[in-house]
């Protein structure tokens, strides 16, 4: 089961759905095109990282665990691709609240659940210059036709805090 969802679009690819909870979620694919470093302007064009936003809660009490939401969103991913199968998603773990570790955990296991085997998610940490490491995964179809570079240019973002 899941929630409805609408697809908003707009600049960042807006999806948004309401659960039982009244609690409003936006998903957004925000272009990213300035992450990577590839030579082929149509390639960075179609680099979008993935946002899961609550828009809406009506009490100030922890959101219930709710199996709908990771049904939804494995909805709206399909439903991103299926717009433009050449797109590339990067996902960082927000971690102002220092639950970044969480965060890519309950990735990891929504997305191993709805596993679609035409796409390849690729896993790395990025470390700043105060060595706060924070969770990075990089997620696009396997036949993607400019795989190989795409991944070198992900593996050359992880890489730029060791030099």
């Amino acid at each position: 089961m899941s929630y409805d969802y609408k697809f908003v679009g707009g600049q960042n690819n807006e999806f948004v759905f309401e659960t039982d909870y009244s609690v409003v979620y936006l998903i957004q694919f925000k272009d990213s095109n300035y992450l990577f470093s590839l030579e082929n302007v149509h390639i960075s064009e179609q680099v979008f990282e993935f946002v899961i936003e609550v828009a809406y809660k009506p009490t100030t009490e922890k959101i219930p665990l709710d199996p709908k939401i990771e049904t939804t969103v494995a909805l709206i991913f399909k439903d991103f691709f299926e717009r433009n199968e050449n797109r590339v998603i990067v996902y960082i773990c927000e971690s102002a609240d220092n639950k970044q570790l969480q965060r890519m955990k309950k990735f990891d296991i929504w997305f191993n659940k709805y596993h679609d085997v035409s796409l390849l998610k690729i896993d790395e940490i990025l470390e700043d210059s105060n060595k706060n490491k924070f969770p990075i995964s990089l997620i696009l179809k396997n036949n993607h036709p400019h795989l190989h570079q795409i991944i070198d240019a992900f593996i050359a973002l992880t890489r730029l805090g060791e030099k």
